[in-house]
């Protein structure tokens, strides 16, 4: 189970980040005239 909720962690980060740098880049686009 612990390999499970490791796997899952790991997973929510990545997607995090991901999700974090995708938000930044539609600020971006927004924000250009």
């Amino acid at each position: 189970i612990e390999e499970v909720q490791k796997n899952t962690y790991k997973y929510m980060q990545e997607g995090y980040n991901k999700w974090r740098e995708d938000k930044k880049k539609i600020i971006d686009f927004i924000k250009k005239p």
